[in-house]
């Protein structure tokens, strides 16, 4: 028999008999599968990425061969020096066959620095939890140069007129 979830198994044998033998039946025997241990990996889809744009991080769970789908719900956090304070924009999980289960998160990139993660699995009825587990690799966002114009409410002025220049900084759309 293979336990394919955790819990207990009982098995009883009985045999009818036949024209030789008696008839004869066992006792309930009990078997105890624990909860498996599974194995979580982080990472995300890109080293390096523009200021206010986005990446995924992607956390795979993986319990015993043959064993059943992961099924808790993860939790994540946001690290490194531009991930501060950050969250997930969206998030997406378990998804899955088998015995792996998948989770992403979706971080927008507002600060430039780098930016990791950590994904918690609390287990299930199957799986043991996982502490918090942090990402192979990181995500690097560069500082950008904003775009800078001045403009004057006129271009000639006569002596003693003002004249007013106006400096406007644009930013990348989603930078802090």
């Amino acid at each position: 028999m293979t336990a394919k979830n955790s819990g207990t198994y009982i098995a009883k044998f009985t045999y009818p008999g036949d024209s030789y033998f008696i008839a004869i039946a066992t006792g309930n025997q009990t078997a105890t599968a624990p909860l498996a241990t599974p194995t979580a990996a982080v990472s995300t889809n890109l080293t390096t990425q523009n200021l206010g744009s986005s990446e995924i991080f992607t956390a795979t769970v993986t319990g015993p061969t043959n064993g059943s789908t992961p099924t808790g719900t993860g939790t994540w956090g946001i690290t490194g020096t531009g991930g501060t304070g950050a969250t997930c924009s969206s998030s997406t999980g378990p998804t899955g066959s088998s015995n792996i289960a998948r989770y992403t998160c979706t971080v927008l990139d507002t600060k430039a620095g780098t930016y990791g993660a950590t994904f918690t699995y609390p287990g299930d009825g199957n799986y043991s939890s996982v502490a918090a587990t942090a990402s192979s690799n990181t995500t690097t966002v560069a500082k950008v140069t904003p775009a800078l114009t001045v403009t004057a409410n006129a271009s000639t002025a006569l002596p003693n007129t003002s004249v007013v220049f106006t400096a406007t900084i644009t930013i990348p759309a989603n930078a802090a």
